[in-house]
């Protein structure tokens, strides 16, 4: 028992830091959405778990499935007297308590609040549920394809691409799980593929939420069963998978590259071309993982059933929203941090190239590949969705906040050099200067998305060019916040400024 406990105790001081970070974030969010409207306190508590459960498993999974072997020390562990599939199994639940915390936390402070509220339609278990489950199966998905990936960045980066296969299809399961079975006045389950898929993904916890019928009642223990046995699978995988120092796909990468020493080609004239190449031999897994997301962002827009469900118009700004963000803190903080590593630092410093000229070519091929490869694609397939649910103001608030998050990803990975707490750190100073904004009403002349929103939502002359004003302040207030903190970064960087982890 001794043995359980000590490794318990190895994950608790390693996610203990993580976790409160975690939860500080997610009650920060749901007291900031439901501020001064606590009669809608459900809702509130919905939208909170709901993103959370979003971003969440995307950097937790990294962690749990990278950062052992990112940082050297998975030889180390399968040297102790303790079998493997011990540290995979209690790695994986700690990691799904890291997940599940906040969330309860959330909910039970919802649970709490309705209580002053009795006319309250529905009940922040809603939100517990959906936002639970949806947390919890993303993470399994994640850590059982990303298990032994050599860096955080590559695990993110797969993790993304789950998220977006996943939920998408998880939505189309949905739309046809809410659908007529037949002609008659009873409404059921349109397909058994559609009822599986619902159970097997992230939105399977919806099915509490459309149970209005006798029919869709009778599922929902099915539903929870078949749930447990999914996560049950993947944690098998992840566990029999884990510490692999050489798994099968690098044994193909480390022989591919034997063969290909004799054709290198000469080096590189000068170090600024060296280092053009360099990024973006590293930026190539990001566009291949931009193309696959804007290759599921073109199949979800283009299947009806998808567009016409209500859920889907409501969660399609969010998701853009929390897309972008994740996508922007993978490539500015992770990817930074990577390049940060004590071994890889000390090597480039040692080079015949200034930091502030790897900085900024870092930087720059950095939001090139962001901007090219995720938000260009998105924006040209998203833009018929967004001018159907009149939200074309995201078109321009999407490569701001992208700006902003990116930055602030890249700084708190030049000062921080950690991925886990620069993607923690950056996330909050994205929050306070993106949400707090749209929180209290005396700061709205600075909310950079209240003042694109009102360049759609108005039409008359003078008003127009109001908001017109308003909107080129929106991005100037953007742009001057990556200014600082990007010339902050590289002061930082040039002078090998940062916190001790």
């Amino acid at each position: 028992m001794h043995i359980w406990l000590n490794l318990l105790r190895k994950e608790w001081l390693e996610h203990r830091w993580q976790l409160l970070s975690l939860c500080a974030i997610a009650m920060a969010v749901f007291l900031a959405c439901g501020y001064g409207e606590w009669d809608e306190v459900p809702q509130t508590a919905m939208i909170a778990c709901m993103g959370y459960a979003f971003v969440a498993p995307l950097f937790v999974g990294m962690t749990v499935s990278a950062s052992e072997t990112s940082q050297g020390t998975i030889s180390f562990v399968a040297s102790q007297p303790v079998a493997l599939w011990q540290s995979a199994l209690v790695r994986w639940l700690c990691g799904l308590g890291v997940m599940l915390i906040p969330i309860w936390m959330v909910g039970f402070s919802g649970l709490f609040i309705e209580g002053f509220v009795p006319d309250s339609r529905f009940s922040s278990w809603h939100a517990v549920v959906a936002g639970g489950v949806m947390a919890a199966n993303l993470y399994a998905w994640i850590v059982a394809i990303a298990a032994n990936q050599r860096t955080e960045l590559r695990a993110a980066l797969i993790g993304l691409v789950v998220t977006f296969v996943l939920l998408p299809f998880s939505i189309w399961c949905l739309a046809n799980y809410d659908g007529p079975m037949s002609s008659g006045p009873n409404r059921g389950i349109a397909s058994p593929f559609a009822a599986l898929g619902v159970m097997s993904t992230p939105l399977s916890g919806f099915t509490w939420v459309y149970s209005a019928d006798q029919l869709r009642k009778n599922i929902i223990p099915l539903a929870v069963v078949w749930q447990v046995l999914v996560l049950a699978a993947l944690c098998a995988v992840m566990t029999l998978r884990y510490g692999q120092v050489e798994p099968l796909m690098q044994r193909f990468d480390r022989w591919q590259r034997m063969r290909n020493i004799g054709g290198l080609r000469q080096p590189r004239t000068s170090p600024a071309t060296a280092l053009v190449w360099l990024q973006w031999r590293e930026s190539i897994p990001v566009c291949l993982s931009g193309v696959a997301v804007a290759f599921v962002l073109l199949v979800v827009t283009s299947v009806d059933s998808a567009r016409r469900l209500d859920l889907w118009r409501q969660l399609m700004p969010v998701f853009l929203m929390l897309a972008t963000a994740a996508v922007s803190l993978m490539i500015g903080a992770v990817g930074f941090t990577n390049d940060l590593q004590p071994k890889l630092h000390t090597f480039w410093r040692s080079r015949p190239i200034a930091p502030t000229q790897w900085f900024w070519l870092r930087y720059g091929a950095g939001y090139a590949a962001i901007a090219l490869f995720f938000l260009s694609p998105v924006t040209v397939l998203s833009a018929g969705t967004a001018l159907e649910f009149r939200e074309v103001w995201l078109l321009a608030f999407l490569p701001l906040m992208s700006l902003v998050v990116y930055s602030l990803g890249v700084f708190c990975a030049c000062t921080v050099r950690q991925p886990v707490y620069a993607v923690i750190l950056a996330a909050c100073g994205a929050m306070v200067i993106l949400l707090v904004p749209e929180v209290f009403p005396s700061l709205r002349s600075v909310s950079i998305g209240d003042l694109l929103w009102q360049v759609e939502h108005t039409s008359h002359g003078s008003t127009m060019r109001q908001a017109l004003g308003g909107a080129a302040v929106a991005v100037a207030i953007a742009c001057t916040i990556s200014a600082i903190v990007t010339i902050a970064a590289a002061v930082a960087l040039k002078r090998d400024l940062y916190f001790r982890t």
